[in-house]
């Protein structure tokens, strides 16, 4: 769990980079708000500044596949 003044976002898994203030959090991500919720695979939050944002999961070179 991570809170700021305006927001929580909860996650199954997470990161805190001490250096940036930044917590990363993944897997089933909610972030709840005063005025609803967002949720989606990943997110970051900036500690510093209260900012967060629903990332996309990162791709996967392995899975994608190229048609010629």
């Amino acid at each position: 769990i991570v809170s700021t003044p305006a927001e929580i976002a909860r996650a199954e898994s997470g990161s805190y980079y001490e250096k940036t203030k930044i917590a990363e959090l993944w897997n089933n991500v909610v972030i709840s708000r005063f005025d609803g919720q967002l949720r989606g695979p990943r997110a970051k939050v900036d500690m510093e500044t209260g900012q967060s944002q629903i990332l996309q999961p990162p791709s996967d070179p392995a899975s994608q596949q190229r048609v010629q």
